[in-house]
């Protein structure tokens, strides 16, 4: 027994020295990837894109998934190996004082707790678990970084560290990885039937798909025209019109971009993950201004082997309400306690961006939606090539919108201008007409 006591404390006490001289390291690093993140984010931004996370999407494109995260980790590695490199002499100095430092907070908290045995005793376990709580999520990154047993989750985990992103959402990995612990999936809404979900999901499968597109949804990205009685949209129209401020044009707007992004269901998932009712990615749910309204550490990164999928079992189960969400985990790409699944979040979040969209372009539906679907840096292109106009109709947008494509989509950028250009504007415009009722909204 008195063994084990003498191994546990020389355990204790190693790990201790690694994890105060190692933390000042930890932190230097941190706090650099940090900068680096936020010059990111900066430049993003310059280049239209809602965060880094949407830009590296669009690099997938030329350079593969994996040569994204390879470029990721060295690049940004090689800026760290720089800094430490050429400041060496300054990072040594900072050194010596941090360890002094750490030093004199030791000899201080032994002077203290020189005759309370127990109280050192408490004062070292507080200071392990702190440090062993905060390490572990920031390395595993679990809203990040959905997989632990392959290698490629384990090196964009090492690109994440690199350039910051890692350090930019530590708070979303230590909320996320507890709230684990207790989190309830997500309650579904219910209230239709099998049939109803299967109409939904052949309209999605009688769709044309958007070439290249990152962002394409699981939903009909180009639904028909919506006519009669709609189920599974109309059970959003108390929240929707809420998230509207009874503001009928806005109320026809979220509608109508719902219509195209889910159909309606709340647990739809797009082929790259995009998830809910109006399908945010998780990048652009983590950023600014969506990040308010999903919570910190509530959203996930799914857990897709390549495109996400969803079998149409558990398709109907889960929106229908014939099962609970927590019974159908396994069988689902995406963490169901993940906030996008909130419809009422999905829904707040969607009328925000919109209506950022609707100032940015004037209120132009067509230009709204390339830029929800497309991006903003394209359809702003397309607003500067008008003259910004915002009045501009379809055959005055088909002149730009190729060209302002291209910097992001490449050689895809005809075949994708024209399907917008030829199904899903005219669409778009036509669910927005179904639903811009100011009558009856103002009458409900």
């Amino acid at each position: 027994m008195k063994l084990l006591r003498f191994v546990a404390r020389v355990t204790k006490g190693i790990y201790d020295i690694l994890a105060t001289y190692l933390l000042a390291w930890v932190l230097f690093f941190a706090l650099t990837a940090f900068g680096f993140h936020f010059g990111l984010e900066a430049a993003a931004r310059a280049l239209g894109f809602d965060s880094p996370d949407v830009w590296w999407r669009k690099l997938a494109g030329p350079l593969g998934e994996t040569g994204v995260v390879w470029f990721r980790l060295l690049a940004f590695g090689s800026l760290h190996a720089a800094i430490v490199y050429f400041l060496r002499g300054p990072l040594g100095v900072i050194q010596e004082k941090l360890e002094a430092g750490f030093d004199r907070v030791a000899d201080l908290f032994k002077y203290i707790t020189r005759e309370r045995g127990k109280l050192r005793v408490v004062g070292h376990i507080v200071f392990t678990l702190v440090v062993t709580l905060l390490l572990v999520p920031f390395v595993l990154q679990p809203t990040l970084v959905p997989q632990y047993t392959t290698g490629q989750a384990w090196l964009e985990r090492g690109a994440n560290l690199a350039d910051g992103t890692a350090s930019r959402f530590v708070a979303d990995s230590v909320v996320g990885l507890y709230r684990k612990l207790y989190a309830d999936p997500v309650e579904a809404e219910g209230g239709v039937s099998s049939a109803e979900v299967d109409a939904a999901q052949a309209a999605h499968d009688a769709r044309p798909p958007l070439p290249d597109d990152p962002d394409g949804t699981d939903g009909p990205t180009t639904p028909p025209i919506p006519t009669g009685d709609q189920p599974l949209m109309d059970r959003w129209d108390d929240q929707i019109r809420g998230a509207a401020g009874g503001d009928p044009v806005k109320f026809a707007q979220i509608k109508a971009f719902m219509w195209v992004e889910s159909a309606g269901r709340q647990f739809a998932v797009s082929h790259t993950g995009c998830s809910g009712l109006m399908q945010f990615c998780a990048g652009t749910a983590r950023s600014r201004p969506y990040r308010k309204v999903f919570g910190v550490g509530r959203v996930y990164t799914c857990n897709c082997d390549g495109p996400c999928r969803i079998d149409r079992q558990t398709r109907r189960d889960i929106e229908t309400g014939i099962a609970n969400p927590g019974e159908l985990a396994d069988k689902f790409p995406c963490d169901l306690t993940d906030a996008r699944f909130d419809a009422a979040r999905s829904i707040r979040a969607g009328a925000l961006y919109i209506d950022r969209l609707s100032k940015r372009f004037g209120g132009n539906l067509y230009l709204m939606y390339i830029g929800y679907n497309s991006g903003p840096a394209v359809a702003g292109e397309v607003y500067k090539r008008l003259g910004r106009s915002n009045t501009a109709s379809l055959d005055e947008i088909e002149l730009h919108l190729a060209d302002a494509m291209r910097p992001h989509y490449g050689a895809g950028s005809e075949r994708r201008a024209r399907s917008l250009l030829r199904t899903h504007l005219p669409k778009i415009k036509r669910a927005y007409d179904r639903y811009y009722e100011p009558t009856t909204l103002a009458a409900k």
